[in-house]
């Protein structure tokens, strides 16, 4: 199977350089230490090469467009990967993305075992963050994206500062055997209601939230 480029990618900010290439901040302000979404139009070995931002701003905004477009026609699903409740009542908790299996196997190896199967651009499809605010009966979630080809959902809970614990937890842990395939362990993405809305994260031993959202002028210094 030959990837489709270009594409919408998630990445770790320190795998993005923000004054060249095509980027912008996952959430939150210009320059935020958050994952970035970067525009990829290609791979070479086991890396996405990045478009460089231009002086042509129209073109820049087309191909963002189209890499966009390229994302939203990938194959997805969620798997139940938790479930909660008594018995006969238990639904689903945790999901996770689930991505296109049919990507090149050994292109797409990550470190610390796994395979890329792109199920972390889930968080860019509308339709595909809808289905899991439908399957887990909850209009916010809490989001990690702790490498490349992991995308976990929970129900979210904002304003309880020990609700997104576990997903912190499961971040960390995955991040920390991702090697250079990892992208954040130290941030809960909130998605609510149709799009992402902030953080919670971890900073050392302290935590923050932050409710600056997607901001698509951030696409630009």
């Amino acid at each position: 199977m030959q990837l489709a480029f270009p594409r919408l990618v998630v990445l770790a900010k320190e795998h993005v350089q923000y004054d060249r290439d095509l980027s912008r901040p996952l959430v939150g302000v210009k320059r935020s230490k958050n994952p970035h979404v970067a525009v990829a139009t290609a791979m070479e070995g086991k890396r996405f090469v990045l478009a460089p931002r231009t002086s042509n701003r129209a073109a820049d905004q087309a191909l963002i467009a189209k890499a966009a477009e390229t994302v939203r026609a990938q194959t997805w699903s969620w798997q139940v990967a938790e479930m909660s409740g008594f018995l006969f009542w238990k639904k689903p908790s945790m999901l996770r993305g689930m991505g296109d299996p049919l990507v090149p196997i050994a292109q797409m190896a990550t470190d610390g075992g796994g395979i890329d199967d792109l199920a972390t651009e889930l968080l860019l499809i509308p339709d595909a963050m809808t289905k899991a605010a439908e399957m887990l009966g909850s209009q916010t979630l809490f989001c990690i994206v702790p490498k490349r080809g992991w995308l976990m959902v929970s129900r979210g809970e904002v304003g309880n500062p020990f609700a997104a614990q576990n997903m912190h937890a499961a971040a960390s842990g995955i991040a920390s055997r991702g090697g250079s395939s990892s992208i954040a362990g130290d941030v809960v993405v909130i998605w609510q209601s149709g799009k992402l809305t902030g953080v919670d994260g971890r900073d050392g031993t302290s935590g923050y939230i932050s409710m600056q959202g997607e901001d698509e002028s951030t696409w630009w210094p």
